[in-house]
């Protein structure tokens, strides 16, 4: 989930932008016996402003690459979801100190993070490391 602190950012208009991959697969386990595994990776840019401000406009960017099973205990029996562990996931765009479970976009001029430099429209993965923090591109 990405959050921002209430009242101190706002979308800039009303779209945040989605690219995504989903697939499913069979797979089995050794308790439950036969499962659907559902994989997804999606990428969220949103363009934002300081809350009440008309600028700076900065894109602040999340990734997370995640993995769903679901099963039956019985055949037509109810269907169960686990959510499973999540794969991957960065944010860029965002203060590197940004701490508890809202993001802080990062809207000095320079730009911040230590990472690399990422295209919030590019597929795959980012090369981070643990403990970098990326910033976004401008287009």
């Amino acid at each position: 989930m990405f959050s921002f602190e209430p009242g101190t950012t706002e979308l800039v208009g009303d779209v945040v932008k989605v690219k995504g991959r989903l697939s499913a697969a069979p797979g089995r386990d050794k308790e439950v016996g036969p499962l659907l595994v559902v994989t997804y990776e999606a990428r969220f840019v949103y363009a934002v402003r300081p809350a009440g401000k008309t600028g700076p406009i900065v894109r602040v960017m999340a990734y997370t690459k995640s993995r769903h099973e679901f099963w039956r205990d019985e055949p037509g029996g109810r269907l169960r979801h686990w959510e499973g562990d999540s794969v991957d996931g960065w944010n860029a765009g965002v203060e590197c100190d940004s701490t508890g479970r809202f993001h802080r976009p990062d809207f000095r001029s320079e730009g911040g993070g230590d990472g690399p430099l990422q295209d919030a429209y590019a597929d795959g993965e980012a090369p981070m490391k643990e403990g970098e923090c990326g910033s976004v591109e401008e287009i």
